[in-house]
């Protein structure tokens, strides 16, 4: 990316120039770069990473996350709690650990029982009914989906984490191409623990 001065012969410049260039601005500074059609990959891993990414940034007001435990790093590292908070669970969620309000991770607690999930295909969907075993999540349920039966879980076969609600929890999968899909479910704590795996369940996308 380069900088410049009085773009195109003017004082200022945005926009794109024939589908090759694009002048604009960044914090005040003008800047002119080549220009790109942004990529949507959806690898396993990318997908699993997003899900995380989006119940981490959603989590930060609809649950009860205490700022001030992520308050001393994200000053170390001069930024926000809130950005400590999504830095410091995406590290634990790379290494397939649990997401955790409150920093350091406690990790203690009764982990969560396995649910049970009630899915029912759709067209181009599959909607999961995942009702709370006897202790139920206090933090998220997360997804675990594959196209092949006896699958392992994984972080790269992870496809959403949510938010649980009144049971059941009512998720929908879309979009799928028609076929048959198989899940399991587990929960997670605030403590960051998470819970025993439920067993696999299947349905098929028409």
């Amino acid at each position: 990316m380069a900088t410049v001065s009085a773009p195109l012969m003017s004082l200022d410049a945005s926009g794109t120039i024939a589908g090759a260039i694009v002048f604009s601005k960044w914090k005040g500074r003008n800047y002119v770069r080549r220009h790109a059609i942004p990529a949507n990959p959806q690898s396993g891993l990318q997908v699993s990473m997003r899900s995380m990414m989006r119940f981490l940034s959603q989590s930060w007001t609809l649950t009860p996350v205490d700022p001030t435990t992520w308050l001393a790093g994200g000053e170390s590292l001069r930024i926000s709690p809130f950005n400590y908070f999504i830095r410091e669970n995406m590290i634990r969620w790379r290494q397939y650990r649990g997401p955790s309000t409150e920093y350091p991770a406690a990790q203690d607690g009764t982990p969560p029982s396995a649910p049970t999930t009630t899915p029912t295909g759709g067209v181009h969907s599959i909607q999961l009914s995942i009702a709370d075993g006897g202790t139920p999540p206090d933090f998220a349920w997360i997804i675990h989906r594959s196209p092949t039966t006896g699958f392992i879980p994984s972080l790269s076969n992870v496809v959403a984490v949510i938010v649980p609600t009144a049971t059941p929890t009512i998720y929908i999968d879309h979009p799928l191409v028609a076929g048959s899909y198989y899940y399991r479910i587990r929960g997670a704590e605030v403590t960051g623990n998470v819970g025993a795996l439920e067993a696999e369940v299947t349905a098929a996308a028409s």
